[in-house]
Order: C-alpha cells, then structure tokens, then sequence
C-alpha cells in the first residue's frame, strides 16, 4: 500500500493537517482533537482514517498561539479561553473547505475529549455533518463558562450517533453520561444513536498500550474498529 501523505493547510489565519486515501475520495471526517491540540497520534488517527478510505482532516484549536507552547499550556487555555462557540464557528469553516475546496460530498466528524464534546454540539449546530462519532466526551461538573452544556443540545442531532465512554471516566461523571443519553434518546430524528460502554477503561484509552493498561488496550482496539466501520457505513455506504 502507497504511503499516506499528510499536509498542512493554512486557510484565513486557521491551520489543519490533512490526509486522504490515494485514488477519487468524496467522503471525508472533520477530526476534533483533545485539549492537547495537534499531537503525533492525530497524524497516526488521519492516516489510519485515509487508509479506511476517508480523507480525513484535523483542525487545529490553537492556530493563533505559538505552535511551541506546551501541553500543560494548551490544557490551560482549553479550560479559559477557548470558547466553544468560538470554536463551532472555526469548525464550520473547515467543512466549508473540505466541501468546497477539497470536493468533500459528504462530510462527518470524530472528536477526542474536548473534542469528542465538541463533535457533538457541531453535529447539533451544522446539518452538514452527516454523522458524528465521540470518544470520552468531557463534560466536567461545574460546566466551565467556557463550555456549552451539551445534554440540552443534544436532542437536534439529525445525523448517526456514537459516543464512546470509559467506565473509569474521571472527567465526566456517569450522572453526566446519563443527561446525554436521555437527550439521545429524545430526539425526533430517525437516525440510530449508540453509546458504547468500556465498563473498566479510563478517560482517553485511545492508543494506550497493553502495558499501560490492558483493559485501555482491549478497549482502543475495538473501539477504533467500531468507529471505522460506523463511519464508513454512513459516510461511504458500499
């Protein structure tokens, strides 16, 4: 198999790294990253993506810092100044390239932790998404100020649903997953809405080692598994 080739786009002060399988591609997934922003496993979840045969691009939450900064820095701003709704409307944009620019027809998208949250009030806000996959959404309780309350919102997903939550969660609690799956269940649309129960993983299992802990090892394992096929299924059908 030909390598998968990543590249930057830099669009209206805005930056993203961008992947897509080799051969004609018209489906592809907005990535919502974690508060760390864009990390080695993003290049490794893009080409993992594109070779699923979804382009898949990643939006960068912190195009206007210095890209030097460090987690803990990052983290930090996450939790104060990075607005959600500030963030919606940068997302929105990246699915204006990728359907206008990148002739992207169909256009889904998968967040991790802040952004798991994230991908959720943007399938809420943006019909455009044509499906939505979540890991460990962080819904901390008290709601930062900077934070939408999801749950409320939750209910105008039209598209296909999948939220992914560890059973050892230390950010969002199980009170907190249940607000979201009443509001899932809610919903007038038709479409189906899962969510995924990893009874002993903990908060962002994704890529852990069988070292660091098996239970977070079984559980990346099928879960990825399961996010592909979910959005293949619904973004590329056949």
């Amino acid at each position: 198999m030909a390598k998968i080739i990543i590249k930057d786009i830099h669009r209206k002060g805005l930056h993203a790294r961008f992947a897509k399988p080799w051969g004609k591609c018209s489906a592809g997934v907005l990535l919502l990253p974690s508060a760390v922003g864009l990390v080695l496993a993003t290049d490794e979840q893009l080409t993992r993506l594109a070779e699923a045969g979804l382009a898949a691009l990643a939006w960068d939450p912190y195009s206007a810092y210095d890209p030097a900064m460090s987690r803990e820095e990052r983290s930090k701003i996450s939790e104060t100044l990075l607005m959600d709704g500030d963030a919606l409307r940068e997302q929105s944009s990246w699915i204006d390239t990728m359907q206008d620019k990148l002739g992207l027809n169909t256009v889904g998208v998968l967040g991790f932790c802040m952004g798991g949250r994230m991908a959720l009030l943007l399938a809420a806000s943006d019909p455009r998404v044509k499906a939505a996959s979540a890991f460990y959404p962080t819904m901390r309780d008290p709601r930062p100020a900077n934070a939408m309350d999801l749950p409320p919102l939750a209910d105008q997903i039209d598209c296909p649903v999948q939220v992914h939550y560890p059973g050892k969660d230390n950010l969002t609690s199980h009170a907190s997953l249940q607000r979201l799956r009443a509001a899932l269940d809610a919903r007038q649309a038709t479409t189906p809405a899962a969510v995924i129960h990893y009874p002993q993983a903990r908060h962002g299992f994704l890529g852990k080692t069988r070292e660091e802990s098996p239970a977070d090892f079984e559980s990346s394992l099928t879960s990825w598994a399961v996010t592909t096929a979910f959005l293949r299924a619904t973004l590329a059908p056949g």
